[in-house]
């Protein structure tokens, strides 16, 4: 305690920069910006129920630093944790509504994040050379921006939410094993740089998305039509003819009518597939 500089509820610093292990005692309710900045040594951090803010640059290259429980922290400054080269876990807070720039640029040990439903923006370079970064969990997000998860190396499987709007520059550039990319909005935009430096990704989504239009102009680029979100209607022989004419995707089984079949296809196209076939057919 009387190593830490305490002034109106933050914590500013501490007057010894040899320390291993730090108790933020509980009232205070914020780490300032720079606080523990360089503390080459620091691997440890208790955070009170009280602390909700963490500065610009708190913890940034604090190199021993293996683990830190944010779930309380309701706002993380830019540069927070850039290049805690030993952090491997950390567990964000349901109160997170947006992660800043450069946030954990450069945790080159963290294996996996969980990004909560509360937070839609993930700020440029965020987990730029996170290169053990292999599990990513998001549900909320609306934009990833420019550089921020590039050069994740271990990224093999990405699942994008369907309130995911916009894709920024070279957003998963040199994400050199990536394997598949599954995107939950028919209409999120892809800078055209999203993907550069990765090799034979496939895009997982429905056909006529944005993700298919997209794939179709690169080399690198696989597209995989998908039904994301099941729908399906009984029609007959004739029906299903036409909509395989037409490039739809679909999958049929038998149905108790004879002469008729049950199709499954993403929601998203019941309108196109309707105007293809005419009428208003029974849904299954």
């Amino acid at each position: 305690m009387e190593d830490l500089i305490i002034e109106n509820n933050i914590l500013k610093g501490c007057r010894e920069n040899k320390l291993l292990r730090i108790v933020i005692p509980d009232g205070v309710k914020a780490v300032g910006d720079n606080a523990f900045r360089g503390l080459s040594k620091l691997f440890d951090v208790q955070m009170p129920k009280s602390l909700i803010h963490i500065g610009n640059g708190a913890f940034e290259d604090c190199s021993a630093l293996a683990h830190i429980d944010l779930s309380n922290v309701s706002y993380i400054g830019e540069r927070a944790f850039m290049n805690c080269k030993s952090l491997k876990e950390t567990k964000l807070s349901d109160m997170l509504n947006y992660l800043c720039n450069n946030t954990f640029t450069g945790c080159v040990s963290l294996e996996e994040i969980h990004i909560p439903d509360n937070i839609s923006y993930i700020g440029c370079e965020c987990f730029k050379d996170c290169t053990l970064l292999s599990k990513l969990d998001m549900q909320g997000v609306m934009e990833i921006d420019s550089y921020a998860f590039e050069n994740c190396r271990m990224l093999h499987n990405v699942c994008l939410p369907k309130t995911l709007s916009h894709i920024g520059q070279y957003a998963f550039s040199f994400c050199l094993n990536l394997e598949t990319v599954t995107f939950m909005n028919r209409f999120t935009n892809i800078d055209e740089t999203a993907f550069d430096n990765t090799l034979n990704v496939i895009f997982k989504a429905v056909q006529f998305s944005s993700a298919f239009s997209f794939a179709k102009e690169r080399n690198n680029i696989i597209f995989k039509p998908s039904i994301l979100h099941k729908d399906a209607i009984i029609t007959d022989t004739q029906a299903i003819r036409r909509l395989t004419e037409n490039g739809i995707m679909f999958m049929s089984r038998p149905s108790d009518d004879p002469g008729k079949s049950i199709i499954v296809f993403d929601t998203s196209q019941r309108n196109m597939i309707l105007s293809i076939i005419g009428g208003n057919k029974n849904a299954e």
